[in-house]
C-alpha cells in the first residue's frame, strides 16, 4: 500500500534535488524503501496532479522537471498536512452536527450517521 509518508519521502526528495533531476527507478527506490513500482505509481500520480512532468527513457531512466506547485505543496506540509486537514475537517464536521440536535433531532441523528459512515470510509483510506 502506497503511504502519505512514501508519497511525502519521494516528493521531499525530487524538492530537494531541484527543477530538473533524472532518476533512475531501479537504483533508487533502496533510498525510498519500497519497490520501484510504488515509485512510478507515485510519480504517475504526482504528474496527473500537476507536481512534475517525466520522459520515460530505456532502463528505467525517468528525466524529471518539477514544476513551482510540487514546491509550495510541500512548503504547505505535503500529503501528511493533506491527510491531517481532511481528518480534522471530519471532526470538525462532527462537532457541528452535534451541535444541531437541539434544534433537528429528527434530522441530527441522519446526518450524524452519514457522516460517522464516510469518517469510516475515509479512515480505511487514511489508515498508515
Amino acid at each position: 500500500m502506497i503511504t502519505y509518508e512514501m508519497k511525502d519521502r519521494v516528493l521531499k526528495s525530487l524538492v530537494e534535488f531541484g527543477v530538473h533531476s533524472q532518476l533512475d527507478v531501479h537504483d533508487a527506490t533502496g533510498g525510498f524503501g519500497f519497490s520501484s513500482d510504488y515509485l512510478v505509481l507515485i510519480l504517475n500520480q504526482f504528474e496527473d496532479l500537476g507536481f512534475l512532468s517525466q520522459q520515460k527513457c530505456l532502463g528505467g531512466v525517468i528525466i524529471i522537471s518539477l514544476t513551482a506547485d510540487s514546491f509550495d505543496f510541500w512548503s504547505h506540509g505535503g500529503f501528511q498536512a493533506q491527510e491531517e486537514l481532511l481528518k480534522k475537517n471530519i471532526e470538525k464536521l462532527l462537532l457541528e452536527i452535534e451541535s444541531l440536535k437541539p434544534f433537528l433531532p429528527d434530522k441530527v441523528n441522519t446526518l450524524t450517521a452519514i457522516a460517522a459512515n464516510i469518517a469510516t470510509a475515509l479512515g480505511l483510506f487514511l489508515t498508515r
